[in-house]
């Protein structure tokens, strides 16, 4: 219990630091509209300039942490469903990999995105585990026939989870991040996660129209499933 007790703390904190820096990045003076030739600097772009130099405080402190500290080798790889459900240590690959693959998926359209909630991420893994049960114990004994359709499912239900509650512009960036879990199921190592996430992003906005009314529809995880099982054999 207190060892359950001590991660949500840990989560909470790191979720908390990463908003305290997105604001502050958000803030920096070279974000802000520049002010006419002459005139003297307002108190917003004093305030900018200050958080310009907090965040590249807080730049060179994360730097300095990871080389003495360094990270391990697989930091930031999406390593598939299996990996996630099933294994004792399966909710915390998912918690890291899937904040680090958000990560990058909205840095696509953001240079300071918000950060997605660890703490969201640990909610979703359970509610995936609670409410789709069904679909993980079949995943994980799925024979190599029936795999692409299990993973298919796998990652209808997670985006199901995702979005539950989520802002309707979310949907592409968690769509893709399900798909190329899904895609790193059935071919792990064998693409880059770059090239995972880029796949992953052009399936999703060819059907992008077909997804989301599967989504909306009255069985989201049948229709979701498939799609993602007619996209899956078409991708790398």
């Amino acid at each position: 219990m207190l060892r359950e007790i001590t991660k949500d703390v840990a989560i909470g904190l790191r979720d908390q630091l990463r908003e305290v820096r997105h604001a502050i990045r958000d803030k920096r003076h070279d974000r802000q509209t520049s002010r006419q030739n002459g005139s003297a600097p307002d108190i917003r772009e004093i305030l900018g300039r200050a958080a310009s130099v907090i965040d590249e405080t807080l730049t060179a402190a994360e730097s300095v942490s990871r080389q003495v500290l360094p990270l391990p080798a697989d930091d930031g790889a999406i390593r598939g469903y299996r990996a996630y459900f099933g294994h004792e240590d399966g909710e915390r690959r998912f918690r890291h990999d899937f904040y680090a693959a958000f990560k990058v998926v909205q840095r696509s359209n953001s240079t300071n995105p918000r950060p997605f909630p660890e703490a969201r991420l640990a909610r979703v893994h359970q509610a995936v585990m609670n409410r789709h049960g069904e679909i993980v114990s079949h995943l994980a004994s799925a024979a190599e026939v029936e795999l692409n359709r299990g993973v298919a499912a796998m990652a209808a239900a997670m985006l199901i989870e995702l979005l539950d509650g989520e802002r309707p512009e979310s949907f592409d960036v968690a769509a893709t991040v399900c798909l190329a879990a899904a895609i790193a199921t059935l071919h792990p190592a064998e693409v880059s996660d770059r090239d995972l996430i880029d796949a992953a992003a052009a399936a999703i906005g060819a059907r992008r129209d077909r997804l989301e009314r599967a989504w909306r529809s009255r069985a989201p995880v049948a229709e979701l499933t498939d799609v993602f099982a007619t996209l899956l054999p078409l991708l790398p």
